[in-house]
């Protein structure tokens, strides 16, 4: 352990913290010393995988076991291993060979071995199930054959079976002889153990029986390279071949189906796909013909939660009602679904049809939610006050049964103090005041008063014909006060400043006249009233008290311009030209408005709502009428809409100038390129369920301290899949108030979550945690990250991006650390590698608990990528800066500037280490607390080449000879015990000599002439210092390594003892 504990002080200490070591010791089964583990055993991925099955798919027992036993060694093994582009495409690229596009798009091999053979079984279970001829056959031992021969398929893009398949003869893309066939079974054997293929297999007899049939179905699963159709050539075959045939079959359909289509629109249109089906699902019964086939519903463009929406009206649309069990989700995109459907299932409804369906499934779950939230809606110093939103979604009559909530929401306390200016002016009612209550939370009166105060707005401002006045009066029984009621709300002084002065008043009086009147029967009293005012409001209502249909008009045709069902043509909606659009947008005069402040679409445009807004103030914007001399940006009505469904549906959104201060950097999930209905619920799970991570965590930061000294460091996939107590909240754990996120009760296809941060950050720091989990999210869920800080979606569909993360608009520190904003599957791991360090040294160097400092990384992350020795630097400065230091922290940095940040072609950290062990061929410092016993070699030569006068020695040689010189008469004084140090022990003094030289000729030849270029001022500057840094913390190294060799403990060395005795 480190011993360094000041470094991880926290807000909350933990007593006798688990190294790695013991943790894994404990999931042994070893649980001596600790009794909790911050690491769980399971990858993430299988854990959440495990239970969509138990919840969707408990009674398949196949499913059930490829959960337990196959998932979580699939995801150790390939969740980082290519099977579609990254290096691999960028080498054919660069080789510039044929059709490289089709393995462009980054892909892992889990991704490919999962989103082919989800889909394909569950095409084969419903063909079947609907009589399907071909699939007669389809039981327990096809399935578990198909399922296992699948995963196997790819077995030459394992790089361990390529190396070794490659020393035994094997040719890439050539069929195997039947003399190899042995060396295939070998590895069959060893990978079905290794990825609990064996246990998966043994209910139908296991990996050793099945061995072959494996073979057969793995190398004919593509059709193009490699196949072996001679089942001759695997005499050991024991299964009828109508099972393996059919297996093998639905092999290929999974291969098909994982990548060559990647949007609903190609795999729907896809010739061999669509062949394939149709030969699997023909029926005797039906002469031959298929029994299902595949369609699709896709929408052309992604607002955010609006898709959502229209993905789940479309879904319920196509799959319910005489639909239902006919037409099956089968592939989730962002932008549609592909399903599939029986042949007799009911013809897909007019695009038109279900886009009116569309609209009021939004407006009815929209307007319900409004009316629960209250959003909108605000009780200030005036009075209950809701924007224009509420006439969208409600008219009048709707809008009244819904106030009842508004008040109960709003109006809290007691605001009866309003009536002291009646009572002091002497205004009309002054001689007749009720008694009025002083208890600060009786909110009786006040809420009967904001009511009716609301309701005669209402009835005004939408102009319908009806005595409000009179009829509330009546309701609340003071209507004998009605004379002076209307006096009180004529008279000019109470008319002033916007407070209902009159019906608080009278609300007073209603109060007053009911005995025992409890909140809950007040409450009641208002429902009551608002359903009989409802009632009395004349039928039909006028236009003004309508519902404001713009806005679902607009929805209504949108939807039609962006919806394809089935592959139906769209109609032309007319001229949308741009140039004109924008044209007449612009003009002085006309119907349409200012152009819309986020999309410029061709919809009638309004200042937006509050319930519109999700950003204050509205500065200006060149999306204006010319002449305008108003600046505030203009919403359309699609655009306002998707804001205000975010403000309904997505948790923690703030509204005002705080989202300016929040920095909000939103992460946008796609997937690889499907999700199947069992990866959806596993992403939807993640999802819900996602935190935020303070990284300077004890317990994290602990964890990722000693997994650099682990074997594959941070580059060791199964690290960042076991950090599910980190990432993910336990379910009886509140949900983190950074997480912006689309509520549980929204079915998504699209995910997006925004991280917001507090106390106005800085831009890199609202970029740190976000960056971190870019890159951690996508190993463990095989999912495309675009992060960004636009809130409007970036992409449509996942093959829009052939890498798999995408930082967009990253902070330059940032961007430095990870190499590339696009970064394709072999970039992740170095990528974060680096960024995991350099968080680490910052947090070491300028964490100051509970602060993170985290504006001080950019010069930090600038520093390490321009040459790994500064990773010393910070060493050294925490050293300064009286931070403990210990021997792990010293290895750990030197692992960090050798395998991290050394860069190609970087011999700076070679100088450093040769020196090093030059010197300490001919001296031994006193101890290994004193920096400047460390460093004396190097500080003589230096100070020697200092002085030395360029004319006089002009070359190599003669500067070496200067060099040595100095350090002769250093090293004689100490060994005449006058100077600080020794001598090692065991090599003679022609050794030492020798050493000497090496030692003098490195550091004159290598680094004053080499790499200072003879620039005296570099020995006195930067550059030197930075060596010393270097050296420093791996001299200490490999003497703690010399005390370890002779069986010394390296805390038990005293510093004042004398080094070993001198010849």
């Amino acid at each position: 352990m480190l011993n360094n504990q000041d470094a991880f002080d926290d807000e909350a200490e933990l007593d006798n913290p688990a190294s790695l070591d013991e943790i894994d010791a404990i999931e042994d089964g070893n649980e001596s010393g600790v009794s909790t583990s911050p690491l769980v055993r399971n990858p993430i991925f299988q854990t959440l995988f495990a239970e969509a099955i138990r919840e969707n798919a408990a009674q398949d027992s196949v499913l059930r076991d490829f959960a337990t036993h196959v998932v979580g060694p699939l995801s150790i093994e390939f969740a980082m291993v290519s099977a579609k582009g990254g290096a691999f495409f960028r080498m054919k690229e660069a080789e510039q060979a044929q059709n490289t596009d089709r393995y462009q798009r980054d892909q892992t091999l889990r991704a490919h071995l999962l989103n082919g053979m989800l889909p394909a079984y569950r095409v084969a279970g419903l063909l079947h199930q609907w009589g399907s001829h071909r699939l007669r056959h389809w039981d327990e031992t096809v399935k578990r054959l198909f399922i296992a021969g699948y995963m196997l398929h790819d077995y030459t893009k394992i790089p361990s079976v390529k190396e070794q398949l490659t020393a035994k003869g094997f040719k890439e893309n050539d069929a195997p002889t039947v003399a190899k066939i042995h060396d295939i079974e070998e590895v069959f054997i060893d990978w079905c153990g290794r990825l609990g293929i064996d246990a998966f297999l043994l209910p139908v007899g296991g990996t050793t029986q099945l061995v072959q049939e494996l073979i057969y179905i793995a190398l004919n699963t593509q059709q193009l390279w490699g196949t072996l159709r001679i089942p001759d050539a695997l005499p050991d075959i024991r299964t009828d071949s109508s099972l393996y045939m059919l297996a093998t079959e639905m092999s290929h359909l999974a291969d098909l189906l994982a990548y060559v289509a990647r949007t609903p629109r190609d795999m729907v249109a896809h010739e061999t796909i669509r062949k394939m089906i149709a030969d699997l699902g023909a029926s005797r019964a039906m002469d031959g013909k298929a029994v299902g086939r595949l369609t699709y519903h896709h929408v052309a463009e992604n607002r955010g939660i609006l898709l959502n929406f229209i993905h789940n009206a479309t879904s319920q649309a196509l799959t319910t009602g005489e639909s239902e069990g006919k037409r099956i989700p089968l592939l989730y995109a962002p932008s549609g679904v592909v399903y599939l459907e029986r042949s007799d299932a009911p013809p897909i409804p007019d695009v038109g049809e279900l886009a009116e369906e569309i609209v009021t499934h939004i407006r009815q779950y929209a307007g319900e939610r409004i009316g629960e939230t209250g959003k909108g809606a605000k009780f200030g110093n005036v009075s209950i006050q809701v924007d224009d939103s509420y006439n969208d979604f409600f008219d009048l009559r709707e809008f009244m049964l819904v106030s009842p909530r508004l008040v109960s929401k709003y109006v809290k306390n007691n605001k009866l103090e309003r009536l002291t200016p009646i009572q002091q002016g002497g205004w009309p009612g002054s001689d007749n005041m009720p008694n009025a209550s002083k208890v600060p939370k009786d909110a009786r009166a006040t809420q009967l008063a904001e009511w009716a105060a609301l309701m005669e707005t209402q009835i005004t401002d939408r102009k319908v014909e009806f005595e409000i006045t009179g009829w509330l009066l009546t309701q609340l029984g003071v209507g004998d006060l009605q004379e002076t009621f209307e006096a009180l709300h004529t008279f000019p002084e109470a008319r002033k400043g916007g407070v209902r002065y009159w019906w608080y008043w009278a609300a007073a009086h209603a109060v007053d006249r009911r005995n025992g009147l409890s909140d809950t029967d007040t409450l009641d009293w208002i429902g009551k009233m608002a359903t009989d005012l409802a009632a009395a409001l004349p039928d039909p209502l006028p236009l003004t008290a309508q519902m404001n249909q713009t806005t679902w008009l607009d929805l209504s045709d949108y939807i039609a311009r962006m919806l394809t069902l089935g592959g139906a043509k769209v109609a032309s909606v007319g001229n949308r030209l741009d140039l004109n659009k924008y044209t007449r947008s612009k003009a002085k005069t006309g119907r349409f408005g200012n152009v819309c402040a986020i999309c410029g679409d061709d919809y009638i445009t309004r200042k937006p709502a509050e319930t519109a807004v999700s950003f204050q103030p509205g500065v200006y914007t060149a999306r204006l009428r010319i002449g305008s001399s108003d600046n505030a940006r203009h919403l359309c009505s699609i655009c306002a809409l998707e804001q205000l469904l975010r403000q309904l549906f997505v948790t923690n959104l703030d509204t005002g100038s705080a989202v300016e201060g929040q920095r909000v950097r939103y992460l946008a999930f796609y997937p690889t390129y499907f999700f199947t209905p069992e990866t959806l619920r596993l992403m939807k799970r993640l999802y819900m369920r996602l935190k935020d991570i303070r990284i300077s965590d004890k317990v994290l930061r602990r964890l990722l301290t000693e997994q650099a000294l682990k074997p594959n460091g941070y580059r060791d996939p199964a690290f960042w899949q076991r950090l599910e107590p980190f990432l993910l909240s336990a379910p009886d754990e509140s949900a983190s108030k950074r997480i912006l996120r689309y509520s549980e009760d929204i079915d998504a296809t699209f995910f997006m979550v925004g991280l917001r941060n507090f106390n106005d950050p800085s831009d890199s720091e609202s970029w740190v945690l976000p960056a971190l989990l870019s890159l951690v999210l996508s190993i463990c869920m095989d999912i495309k990250v675009v992060t960004t800080e636009s809130s409007v979606p970036l992409m449509l569909e996942a093959n829009e991006l052939p890498e798999t993360v995408w930082l967009e608009g990253a902070h330059p520190a940032i961007t430095a650390l990870v190499g590339r904003t696009q970064l394709n599957i072999d970039d992740i791991r170095p990528a974060l590698e680096r960024l995991t360090a350099a968080y680490l040294i910052h947090l070491d160097t300028e964490y100051e608990p509970p602060k993170e400092n985290w504006h001080r990384l950019p010069p930090i992350a600038h520093a390490l990528m321009e040459s790994p020795l500064y990773v010393f630097h910070y060493l050294k400065k925490q050293e300064r800066d009286g931070k403990m230091m210990g021997a792990e922290q010293d290895r750990r940095y030197i692992t960090f500037a050798e395998d991290i940040f050394k860069q190609q072609g970087d011999q700076l950290m070679s100088y450093a280490q040769k020196l090093v062990e030059q010197y300490r061929g001919f001296y031994r410092a006193k101890g290994i607390s004193n920096s400047n016993s460390i460093l004396r070699p190097l500080n003589v030569i230096s100070d020697a080449l200092l002085v030395a006068d360029s004319r006089l020695f002009p070359d190599a040689e003669s500067l070496t000879e200067v060099a040595y010189g100095e350090l002769y008469r250093f090293m004689d004084r100490v060994r005449k015990g006058q100077a600080d140090g020794g001598f090692p022990k065991g090599v003679s003094p022609q050794e030492r000599e020798q050493a000497m030289h090496e030692f003098c000729k490195t550091f004159v030849n290598d680094v004053f002439i080499g790499l200072f270029h003879r620039d005296v001022s570099a020995l006195r500057g930067k550059q030197l210092n930075l060596l010393k840094s270097a050296c420093e913390p791996l001299y200490r190294d490999a003497q703690r390594a010399e005390w370890a060799a002779r069986g010394q403990d390296a805390d038990e060395v005293d510093d004042d003892a004398e080094p070993e005795p001198t010849n």
